[in-house]
């Protein structure tokens, strides 16, 4: 298996778990490998671990192995002590090298660093421990605007002891003066949590992929981390989030609009919903195209469009036919129209006419739906086709479902 270059160090494999983003009880479960290269192999050995046990009480040490599939790679969760001299650049491949790594089986946070600061909010609290001094339970931010709305940031200091917290800090994002909204509001929201990292200059973004979106409502006003991050790496000064007494928190948040209008879109099999044309003498169409008398369906007016000879690629080879909008600007704007037709040439001798169904969106830019090469002009004009019958042809549209706005 192909180790990429380390990234950071910290100092306890689980100050890479963040809990649940609900204030519940999750407990994460690890694999610990052991990977050595040797010159001609390399060989996984793995022991399960529970994050229950507080000194990692081995549980199971039957080896194991483990497809490339079923497990992530936390490369920031590398034991420090064991690799005291290795460079962030350094080469896995040496001889006789072994490392340890964790490996989350139930992998429900994402914790990613960047450089761009998050977009919404930012609080840098001073003299940190004197909140540690004071037993400050929570501790909340300034209100910030948001997505329409207004947010703090709830700070436990010492972790959520209610949400399995300890040994944490705990960090939520609450929203604030929802009194003058409707009685059954909601607000559905995509967000992010940061901290600083003031050695390295970037922010480390901790966020819920198992559940992206959270509902914020009546009762319950508040969602984020009870294991944000371990009180032993965010006191340890090399990880660069506490410095001088001093933490950088901060928020990313997108909320879900909901929609504004409720459009009820009805299928149906119209009544009367087949358009009939026959052209007469159509040796002596010689424009490029022409248009059918128009037709009311589900009141939007409709036509047929035939090229004689053709059109496109299929010039002077094929009869070209349509369906189309006769007055696409009486639609409303941004509405489609959806319309399962038949397009059909009548055979005038036998009933085997020719027939082609398609389905198709209309807008007030998506005027036309059909066919260019419908029918070859060679078989129109063999009178044993039926098609054609005293210079005169039948083509129609026959609606087979059309949706209606309610």
């Amino acid at each position: 298996m192909e180790i990429p270059p380390r990234q950071q160090f910290v100092q306890n494999p689980h100050d890479t778990i963040a809990s649940s983003s609900r204030e519940d009880t999750q407990v994460a479960t690890y694999l610990t490998s052991t990977l050595d290269y040797r010159d001609n192999s390399q060989v996984q050995m793995f022991n399960i671990y529970s994050d229950e046990d507080e000194d990692d009480v081995l549980i199971n040490t039957t080896p194991v192995e483990l497809s490339s599939h079923m497990y992530e790679i936390d490369y920031n969760a590398m034991y420090k002590p064991e690799f005291p001299d290795l460079p962030n650049d350094c080469n896995y491949g040496l001889s006789h090298q072994s490392m340890k790594v964790i490996y989350i089986l139930e992998w429900r946070i994402t914790r990613t660093t960047r450089d761009l600061p998050p977009s919404h909010y930012l609080i840098k609290i001073e003299a940190f421990s004197l909140l540690i001094e004071a037993k400050v339970e929570k501790y909340k931010s300034s209100a910030f605007h948001a997505g329409g709305h207004q947010w703090r940031l709830v700070l436990y200091p010492t972790g959520n002891k209610e949400s399995n917290g300890n040994g944490y800090i705990s960090l939520y994002l609450e929203i604030e003066n929802t009194g003058n909204l409707s009685l059954d509001w909601e607000v559905n929201v995509e967000f992010k949590l940061f901290v600083f990292d003031q050695i390295r200059d970037l922010y480390m973004a901790v966020k819920d992929i198992e559940v992206p979106v959270r509902r914020f409502y009546e009762l319950k006003t508040k969602w984020g981390f009870s294991q944000f991050l371990s009180q032993e790496a965010f006191n340890n000064v090399a990880n660069g989030y506490l410095v001088d007494d001093c933490c950088i928190l901060g928020a990313e948040v997108f909320v879900i609009q909901r929609p504004l209008k409720l459009e009820k879109s009805v299928l149906q099999k119209p009544a009367g919903g087949t358009i009939t044309w026959m052209i007469e003498n159509f040796s002596n169409f010689d424009k490029e195209f022409y248009d059918s008398p128009v037709v009311t369906i589900e009141d939007i007016k409709w036509n047929l469009t035939v090229y004689p000879k053709g059109n496109y690629r299929s010039k002077d080879t094929h009869l070209s036919v349509y369906l189309k909008l006769s007055e696409p600007k009486t639609l409303q704007p941004m509405r489609e129209v959806f319309v399962k037709q038949k397009l059909r040439l009548r055979n005038q001798i036998r009933s085997n006419h020719l027939e082609m169904i398609g389905e198709n969106s209309f807008t007030t830019s998506k005027t036309s739906w059909g066919y260019p090469k419908f029918v070859s002009l060679e078989d129109l004009q063999d009178s044993s086709k039926g098609y054609m019958v005293r210079d005169s042809l039948i083509v129609e549209a026959e609606f087979i479902l059309i949706s209606k706005v309610e």
